[in-house]
C-alpha cells in the first residue's frame, strides 16, 4: 500500500510538472519576415511633430506597437510602395481587430524643409486617416533615425530642381515600452509581416 501511494504521488507529481512545464514554458513563434533584438533598445529621448503640429514625444509611443518608416513626400517610388504595404498590412490584420487597434504605423520624413506639417497630412491622406506623420529639425530627425538603424542622403538636384534622397527602407518595430524590438528588412509582403506581428503582439502583450 505504501508503494502504491509512493508510485501514485509519484504520478501525479511527474504530470502536474510537465503540465506546469507547457504552461510556462516560453513560446517558440515561427517569425516569417521579422528580426527580433535579443535584447530591446530602450530610445533615447525624441523630439518631433505630428500632421497636426502636436509634439510627439517618447510618451506618446507608449501603450501601442509602432511600425515605423523614413520617406518623403516627394518620393516616387520607395515612399509610396512602404505607405501600400503598410495598408495592405493593417488590412491583414481586421481579423484581429483588439491587436489592429493596439497597431500603429508612423512615417518620419527625411525631407522637413519640404514636408511640413501640413504638407504631410495632405499626403498620408491618400493611404489612411490614422497614418502618423512626423517632422522635426534636420538634427532631430537624424538623431532618432541613427537609433533605429535608418540612414539617408540627398543627392543634388538636376536643372530642373528636382532631387532624390537616398534612405533606408527597412521598418522599425517599437513596442509599447518604447523599445527598438526588431526590425523588418528587405522586400517583404504584407501577409507575412501581419503573420509576424500578430503572433508578437500575442506573445509580447
Amino acid at each position: 500500500m505504501q508503494r502504491l501511494v509512493l508510485f501514485s504521488i509519484a504520478v501525479i507529481a511527474l504530470v502536474g510538472g510537465y503540465h506546469w512545464g507547457n504552461l510556462h514554458a516560453p513560446k517558440n513563434i515561427a517569425l516569417l519576415a521579422a528580426s527580433l533584438l535579443e535584447d530591446p533598445i530602450v530610445l533615447q529621448p525624441i523630439a518631433l511633430q505630428d500632421q497636426f503640429g502636436e509634439p510627439f514625444d517618447n510618451q506618446r509611443l507608449a501603450d501601442r506597437w509602432n511600425l515605423v518608416m523614413f520617406g518623403y513626400t516627394r518620393s516616387r517610388n520607395d515612399s509610396p510602395a512602404l505607405l501600400k504595404l503598410s495598408t495592405q498590412i493593417l488590412n491583414r490584420m481586421a481579423d484581429r481587430p483588439e491587436l489592429q487597434e493596439n497597431f500603429r504605423v508612423l512615417f518620419v520624413t527625411v525631407d522637413p524643409e519640404h514636408d511640413t506639417p501640413e504638407v504631410l497630412g495632405e499626403f498620408l491622406m491618400f493611404y489612411r486617416d490614422d497614418f502618423v506623420g512626423l517632422t522635426a529639425e534636420p538634427a532631430y530627425i537624424r538623431a532618432f533615425a541613427g537609433q533605429l538603424g535608418v540612414r539617408f542622403q540627398r543627392r543634388p538636384a538636376n536643372k530642373e530642381g528636382d532631387y532624390r534622397i537616398d534612405h533606408s527602407t527597412s521598418m522599425a518595430l517599437v513596442d509599447p515600452h518604447g523599445r527598438l524590438f526588431g526590425l523588418f528588412t528587405g522586400r517583404v509582403d504584407a501577409a507575412s509581416i501581419a503573420h509576424d506581428l500578430k503572433l508578437i503582439m500575442d506573445k509580447y502583450d
